[in-house]
């Protein structure tokens, strides 16, 4: 495809300007859930993402959000794609733990088998309670399995997708600015080709100060099914 002739940086210094921005607020979201301290005199951005036991999986959380909240062409609008009052509606003055983590699983595996051949012992491992926390997740796939199935396996598994009464209500909340329906768990979705039939999962799992953090099982293990009216 011919690239087309377009001046797109038609104030370049606004566009400086905000990259500066989104640096310092980058910059500030790695210092606010910060796992360790690095103390500096000149603390530079290699530091503040090494104050993670796990920098490449916060980094790889952090941008599947990204992927996720502009991806271009969605499955849905009751997603996390585009919703980013999802995320932010579920922390609170009480949150008190992020937990992050991410995984690819084996090519064309389901995301019940991933979730208990990899996922439940990784939360184990690192002591992270999905029964105490609202879990974000975020799912990318390679474009053949990015489709409508992939929203009914991954979001029926994980309790992610609305009810026709969860879609009216948050319609309502925006027509009527009343309360956003609670949930436990949200979802999201973009493709990504170098996955193939494979599934990256990165969860963000946000707890209140005063609950427990271990488990012995993720939540729930084998979830139910919601019903089929689910969007």
């Amino acid at each position: 495809m011919k690239t087309r002739n377009i001046e797109n940086l038609t104030q370049p210094l606004q566009f400086q300007n905000t990259l500066t921005n989104l640096h310092n607020n980058l910059w500030q979201l790695f210092e606010l859930a910060r796992e360790n301290e690095h103390v500096t005199d000149c603390k530079t951005a290699f530091h503040v993402s090494g104050q993670y036991d796990r920098p490449d999986e916060f980094l790889q959380c952090l941008l599947d959000m990204v992927r996720v909240m502009f991806e271009p062409y969605p499955l849905g609008t009751f997603f996390l794609n585009a919703n980013l009052d999802f995320l932010t509606s579920a922390i609170s003055d009480k949150s008190g733990r992020l937990g992050y983590l991410s995984a690819i699983s084996e090519e064309g595996e389901s995301i019940e088998s991933f979730w208990e051949s990899r996922i439940a012992t990784r939360l184990d491992e690192l002591d992270y309670s999905v029964r105490d926390s609202t879990l974000i997740a975020m799912c990318s796939t390679g474009p053949d399995r990015y489709n409508l199935d992939l929203i009914c396996e991954v979001g029926d598994f994980l309790e992610a997708n609305f009810s026709v009464d969860d879609a009216l209500a948050l319609m309502s909340k925006e027509i009527k600015q009343t309360a956003q329906p609670s949930r436990a768990a949200y979802a999201g979705y973009s493709p990504d080709y170098a996955l193939g039939n494979r599934l990256r999962l990165s969860l963000w799992l946000i707890s209140d100060k005063a609950l427990p953090a271990s488990i012995t099982h993720p939540h729930p293990q084998t979830p139910p099914h919601r019903s089929s009216n689910g969007i």
